[in-house]
């Protein structure tokens, strides 16, 4: 599937996709992005593809936006009825509704003017599609999806960035319940570390890195990561999800990395190395606490807390057994006094 997914497919009426007709050859992600490079002024016609994989007729509606930034720097468009000012605002189609015939496609031409008066650099936004279920009493959404525009102007690129603050969260820290992607790690053992990018680029940026661990015990891990950064959105934190359990001590952590541009053919680039020794704060808990949310703590797997847990938990299931044993014991003494009075 193409493009972006920007709700949760529902129904049959998840079986259509969005994509560029006419792919251009040069670019790798051609197949499912629109990428172009344009003056100031230009014209760019073009053509997106929808093609309906369900056995009936389906109503779309279709229509451009501009790139929206999530709160974790990744890449999304506005949504129905947000004003556009950049690469939404620059993209015409003829209708706004079109009827895609079951197990076919429509292509729908459209086109895009670059503002005479642009700043040099990379822009972004996207078309999207969703489905209209006409026999609703109102129109109802039931699934978006997307294909990314991007649109680089003029030649003065650059992907300078700073990346700094390495650190390993404590994942019972308060402060990260409200972070989505740190809220779905509460109760969980990984290690995750929080890094800062200053991105100043001009386009949009590829950062691949490697991130190595060394813990006190001489043991070693490492996790590769690869991210888009988006320009003109500053400082933003990220994350890296390892797939490795608390130990204790100190860990000593060099990430390496190298920032190149996402779509413009260029050879710059902007390397670094940022290294530091890191304490896992959470390691003698044992267990994760979310006090807005007591249903999901349990027990770190493998953690001395755990095991602790397990001896007090056999000891409760023990007192429990031997209470209801006596309980029955007493019950038949009573039982048999009983009888032998009759």
């Amino acid at each position: 599937m193409t493009g972006l997914i920007l709700c949760s497919p529902i129904n049959g009426y998840a079986n259509f996709r969005i994509s560029p007709a006419n792919p251009q050859s040069t670019s790798p992600k051609s197949e499912s992005w629109f990428v172009y490079s344009a003056a100031p002024g230009d014209v760019i016609e073009d053509t997106v593809k929808i093609e309906n994989e369900s056995l009936e007729d389906i109503l779309v509606k279709v229509s451009p936006h501009d790139i929206k930034v999530t709160g974790n720097g990744n890449f999304t468009v506005k949504n129905e009825g947000e004003n556009n000012t950049e690469v939404g605002s620059w993209i015409t189609i003829n209708e706004a509704s079109y009827t895609v015939p079951s197990r076919g496609f429509i292509e729908i031409p459209f086109s895009l003017t670059v503002p005479l008066n642009i700043e040099s650099g990379e822009y972004a936004g996207g078309i999207t599609a969703y489905v209209i279920d006409e026999s609703l009493t109102a129109v109802e959404v039931l699934v978006r999806q997307g294909a990314r525009i991007y649109i680089a102007v003029d030649d003065q690129y650059s992907v300078d960035s700073t990346i700094s603050e390495l650190s390993i969260i404590d994942i019972t820290d308060q402060d990260y319940v409200d972070s989505l992607p740190i809220n779905e790690l509460i109760g969980k053992d990984t290690i995750t570390i929080e890094y800062t990018v200053n991105y100043e680029g001009t386009v949009f940026g590829e950062l691949k890195g490697i991130l190595e661990l060394e813990f006190e015990d001489g043991s070693k891990a490492s996790k590769q990561i690869r991210e888009e950064l988006i320009p003109r959105t500053e400082q933003v934190t990220r994350y890296i999800i390892t797939d490795e359990d608390y130990k204790p001590g100190l860990t000593n952590a060099r990430f390496v990395y190298d920032i190149t541009p996402l779509n413009v053919f260029s050879d710059i680039s902007n390397s670094g190395v940022l290294e530091d020794s890191l304490s896992l704060s959470a390691d003698a808990l044992g267990i994760t606490q979310n006090a807005q949310n007591p249903t999901i703590n349990r027990p770190r797997s493998g953690s001395e807390g755990s095991q602790q847990r397990s001896i007090w938990i056999y000891y409760l299931v023990g007192g429990i057994s031997l209470v209801a044993v006596s309980a029955v014991a007493v019950g038949l003494y009573f039982v048999r006094r009983h009888n032998s009075r009759n």
